[in-house]
């Protein structure tokens, strides 16, 4: 389209925290019609028959990763985009603060503590139970960095 280069930049929110960490909700609360979301699970659960978020075969995960990472490199481009949410767990202070700066973002931080989160993912019929839940929290605190 001829008039894309004068869309105006959106803004872009990245939503990071420990799994079970509500940044799913929290996006789905704050978002509108029309925003872009990228969300690694949902990716995931997009590419195959009958996966669920949190529940994507291993297998896909390299295939779920390149279409996030396409989607990321169409944000940073200079010919504007529309508002955009980006969810990711990101303990580290260093790749949240390359990304929101590579999208001009802003970063929503969502440290809920580790009892809640494994609270609400032992709730959450979406959730792949064969993966050790409790260590992956516990990992994703063990690396944050506030």
């Amino acid at each position: 389209m001829s008039g894309e280069a004068n869309i105006p930049r959106g803004e872009a929110t990245i939503v990071c925290g420990p799994p079970g960490g509500g940044k799913t909700y929290y996006v789905r609360e704050h978002a509108n019609r029309g925003d872009v979301v990228v969300d690694l699970d949902v990716i995931g659960a997009a590419l195959t028959v009958g996966a669920k978020p949190h529940a994507v075969p291993e297998h896909l995960l390299r295939f779920a990763l390149a279409a996030r990472d396409g989607v990321l490199r169409e944000l940073r481009a200079p010919k504007g985009c529309p508002r955009a949410w980006v969810i990711g767990c990101l303990p580290s202070k260093r790749e949240r603060n390359e990304l929101a700066q590579s999208l001009r973002a802003k970063i929503i931080m969502l440290a809920v503590n580790a009892e809640e989160c494994i609270k609400r993912i032992q709730s959450d019929s979406s959730r792949d139970k064969s993966k050790d839940w409790k260590k992956l929290v516990r990992e994703w605190w063990e690396n944050y960095q506030a």
